[in-house]
């Protein structure tokens, strides 16, 4: 393992532990020198240490990185994996809070040979002020002035440790990576890799008089009509106008339902997940990469509102459910009332209904026979598992320990084929009873949509059991054939 470090791309030089130079040393700064073999590196000039998952390199934070991380900056490694770390997937780097919550990680999966750079919302958790000191939403100046403000300005709270609505984070966030990754600006790149590829056509950034005819007109409270701004440096933060239809586009490609591979489902399912629980006093129960999240029914909410004179918009998803909302409004939002959390109310509970009295298709398995035959769990309960007409699989419970007051079509459980030997439990609903399943009786919606994971086949060609671990059923096995019971 040959030096590695992290080199800011601010202008300023920053003093490290070993020399004074552009960036951080993290072999020094993380002593690994004195914790770890030293080996040969790949040339001869190079020293290299050899790293077991044993080898404790931990650090605190402030030592390396006194005055924080820079706004931008660029980590390089030099690795040579030998043996099975080539095939696992493991963090080269990573930050933790004080309650060891990941802040920022660089993760190497042998697996699918990728590297993933992770992070904490860095707009809402970076600690920055709302709005640079002494400006406000029309300040027309640059990333570097921006910079320059807030090295006397003071943080709001610690980095990582409070959920602190941050306009300047979302600004710096957006400006930092279009000027220097893409080496063009946010908005262009915005344009060109998400709003043309999900033809987003009635979205932009420019208010052109062509557009603003278009436009419905802004509106303050007293009704007096409002003015359109050029938020200038901020424009990141709430410069784009859309339409609702524009907006479905964008909320059915994260998630996963159109836009093709605009982003990876490991990148979606980050983003829709969240990250850190905020205190009582902010307006969102937790914040997501960048969302604010709340719980309704049992389901994450995840929107992102805006508000700027005369206008308001929210959108919002129920991952779970593949549902979304979007409002956009010409008028300033109601303070007494929650419009989107009140159209969830009726929203969600109409789709779970859909959903459970849907007409299911079910999968059968490319062969059935393997599955067939009797099955008994610890010869309490016994079930036997046949073929229907559509060669779907039929699991029925028999045997002394069947509740005959319960009828017969729902002891018998339906086994969807989802792949390499899995199976997802349907029953028919509404559910009207329990079941009993080993010892115990569960209600039949406990029971549905559960998965059973049969066991690899034997010489035989058949599975010789299966579990259920939602059921925290296991070792259900395979007997030669039915039983008989006597009194």
């Amino acid at each position: 393992m040959t030096p590695f470090f992290l080199e800011s791309v601010c202008p300023t030089r920053i003093p490290v532990a070993s020399r004074d130079e552009k960036g951080f040393e993290l072999m020094v700064g993380m002593n690994i020198q004195s914790k770890a073999k030293k080996i040969p590196g790949s040339l001869i000039s190079e020293t290299a240490y050899a790293l077991t998952a044993s080898t404790d390199i931990t650090e605190n934070t402030r030592e390396i990185f006194p005055e924080g991380l820079p706004p931008s900056y660029v980590f390089v490694v030099t690795l040579r994996l030998k043996g099975s770390p080539s095939k696992l997937t493991f963090d080269i780097w990573r930050v933790l809070s004080k309650n060891k919550e990941i802040q920022a990680a660089v993760t190497l999966s042998g697996k699918d040979r990728s590297v993933i750079f992770t992070t904490t919302s860095a707009t809402i958790l970076t600690g920055l002020p709302r709005r640079l000191r002494s400006t406000n939403l029309l300040w027309s100046g640059d990333t570097e002035a921006a910079l320059d403000l807030l090295q006397d300005d003071v943080l709001v709270a610690d980095p990582g440790t409070k959920c602190h609505y941050s306009n300047v984070a979302f600004s710096l966030l957006a400006n930092a990576l279009a000027q220097k990754v893409t080496g063009s600006n946010f908005e262009s790149w915005v344009s060109e890799n998400v709003l043309e590829r999900l033809s987003m056509e009635e979205t932009g950034f420019n208010i052109t008089p062509v557009i603003q005819r278009q436009m419905a007109v802004g509106v303050y409270s007293n009704g007096q009509p409002a003015p359109l701004y050029n938020l200038g440096w901020y424009r990141p933060a709430g410069q784009m106008y859309s339409t609702a239809a524009d907006m479905a586009k964008l909320m059915m490609a994260l998630l996963g339902a159109y836009g093709g591979t605009l982003l990876r489902q490991d990148t979606l399912k980050t983003m829709l997940t969240p990250v850190f629980r905020c205190h009582s006093s902010y307006f969102a129960n937790s914040t997501g990469t960048p969302w604010e999240i709340n719980e309704q029914f049992g389901y994450d909410v995840v929107r992102k509102d805006g508000d700027l004179d005369g206008y308001a918009a929210t959108f919002s998803m129920v991952p779970r459910l593949k549902l979304g909302l979007v409002v956009l409004m010409a008028g300033v939002r109601p303070t007494d009332q929650d419009l989107v959390s009140q159209a969830y109310s009726y929203l969600i509970p109409a789709l779970e209904s859909a959903f459970r009295n849907a007409q299911r298709t079910l999968t059968p398995p490319p062969d059935p026979a393997p599955y067939v035959g009797f099955f008994t769990y610890r010869n309490m309960t016994f079930y036997e598992i046949k073929v229907d007409s559509d060669g779907v699989l039929v699991m029925q419970q028999f045997g002394p320990q069947v509740d005959t007051t319960v009828p017969s079509k729902y002891r018998t459980i339906r086994l969807d084929y989802l792949q390499d030997r899995v199976f997802r439990v349907v029953f028919e609903s509404p559910y009207p009873c329990k079941l009993k399943v080993n010892s115990a009786s569960v209600s039949l919606e406990a029971q549905d949509r559960q998965l059973f994971n049969f066991y690899v086949f034997s010489k035989k060609g058949v599975s010789p059991g299966f579990d259920s671990p939602g059921l925290n059923t296991y070792r259900v096995t395979r007997i030669p054939g039915r039983p008989f019971f006597t009194s």
